[in-house]
């Protein structure tokens, strides 16, 4: 404690002297560090932190603090410069790129928390929100805006060589089922040649039996 009572007094009286310049504080800042680098310096540091009536004095000055800090953002100038700001199409840019990471292990967290989707659920439930739902789902803007998402997605190159994958595969699989069918099909000209001989077996006999019938008479 002493230590550093006796550093500040060397800064004071170093600041306060009329020759003082801007070598003199450059020397004395860095004496100071150097002092408190030292194993002596960092015990006089650590013993003044430990102090029951310092620790007073920090709790009452964390209490003009919150204060000074929420006067400060409450204040027109503060409020002008947010409006300002985020009304600025790159600073929103800059700011939603930088929260990303923490808005989505934000979101991660709150996807599995049964509390929260009890109450996402229940909030969906609710005649008016289903009503709300229902317009929009039936909006020209939404179907607009849905047709758009299925063209980007068609002409994304990605997924244009999944539909010729898809398209390739159908065609092969129709082929097969096409050559199955016709090899496993009897040939049209032996069963046209089963008819002729049935039909002539049929005149046949019908001839025998006339000629039979002439006989008899």
């Amino acid at each position: 404690m002493r230590y550093i009572v006796v550093l500040s007094c060397m800064l004071l009286l170093s600041a306060c002297s009329p020759g003082n310049d801007k070598t003199s504080y450059e020397e004395t800042k860095k004496m100071v560090v150097d002092a408190l680098q030292t194993e002596e310096g960092k015990k006089a540091l650590r013993d003044t932190l430990g102090d029951p009536t310092f620790q007073k004095m920090l709790v009452l000055e964390q209490d003009v603090v919150k204060q000074s800090v929420e006067t400060s953002l409450l204040s027109e100038e503060v409020k002008a410069f947010w409006e300002h700001s985020m009304e600025d199409p790159k600073f929103m840019e800059a700011m939603a790129k930088s929260m990303t990471d923490q808005q989505k292990e934000l979101m991660k967290q709150l996807m599995t928390d049964p509390d929260y989707m009890k109450e996402w659920e229940e909030f969906w439930k609710q005649p008016t929100q289903q009503q709300e739902l229902g317009k929009l789902l039936k909006s020209s803007e939404l179907r607009d805006e849905m047709k758009k998402v299925v063209e980007e997605t068609i002409q994304n190159p990605v997924w244009q060589a999944y539909w010729q994958e898809l398209v390739m595969n159908a065609a092969e699989a129709g082929k097969g089922t096409g050559e199955q069918q016709g090899s496993g099909s009897p040939p049209g000209g032996t069963q046209g040649s089963g008819s002729s001989g049935g039909a002539g077996g049929g005149s046949g006999g019908g001839a025998g039996g006339s000629s039979g019938a002439g006989g008899g008479q």
